[in-house]
Formats: C-alpha cells, sequence, structure tokens
C-alpha cells in the first residue's frame, strides 16, 4: 500500500459523533495497527476509506482524493476486506483473478499483477 493522508476526518451517525478529528500521515510500506473496542469505529474508519461513507475533512491515498469521484482510481489503490467475507472461489489464485476479471481487466495483465502480489508476500 503506499501512503495515506488524513486531516480533520469526522464522521456522525444520527448526530452521534463516531469519528471526530483524526489526523495522521502513514507513509509507504508502514503500518498502522487500529485498536478499540466493538462500536468505537474501526470499521466506520475502514468503510470511510473504502470510500463506502460520506465524511467531513480530507483524506488521501496515494496523492488520490477519496470522493465520489475517484472511485475508480480508489478502487486500484486501496481494498477493504471485511471479517465476514464470504469467499467465491476455493482457491486463492482464482479468488484474486476474479474481481480483475470482473473489471475487464487483460489475463495477461492480471497474472502480472498476482505475480507482484506473490512476490510481495513472498
Amino acid at each position: 500500500m503506499g501512503n495515506i493522508k488524513i486531516t480533520n476526518l469526522k464522521y456522525s451517525c444520527n448526530k452521534t459523533n463516531i469519528i471526530k478529528n483524526i489526523n495522521f500521515n502513514l507513509k509507504k510500506n508502514k503500518t498502522l495497527s487500529i485498536i478499540g473496542t466493538p462500536g468505537s469505529g474501526k470499521t466506520t474508519l475502514i468503510k470511510i476509506l473504502n470510500n463506502e461513507l460520506s465524511f467531513e475533512g480530507e483524506i488521501y491515498i496515494n496523492g488520490i482524493e477519496v470522493n465520489k469521484k475517484n472511485t475508480d482510481a480508489l478502487n486500484r489503490a486501496f481494498m477493504a476486506i471485511y471479517r465476514d467475507t464470504d469467499f467465491v472461489n476455493d482457491i486463492v489464485i482464482n479468488e484474486l483473478r476474479y474481481p480483475l476479471e470482473n473489471l475487464g481487466m487483460d489475463p495477461k495483465k492480471i497474472t502480472k499483477e498476482i505475480d507482484k502480489i506473490n512476490e510481495f508476500f513472498n
């Protein structure tokens, strides 16, 4: 993953502040742990980064501003897999290929992308 920059992030639901004034800059190849009790906003933050929820503030992933206009570019830069996700395929490589095929990506390019993932995870 690349850089993530969040400035003055706020999110409210039913007039209740869920996330209030979060600021951080996560550099490429660094890790950030988000730890908290159930209902503290961890999944909400991931959904915001994944462009699933409206918010106040500024978020950039790899220099791309998180907003509805940039959905396609963001989908290439950020992906979240939730704990209760159902997998479609029983073989990992097929699970990796599936969303790329659905995006209409060239099969040779898919193979190259999967090779990058394999190399990254060694």
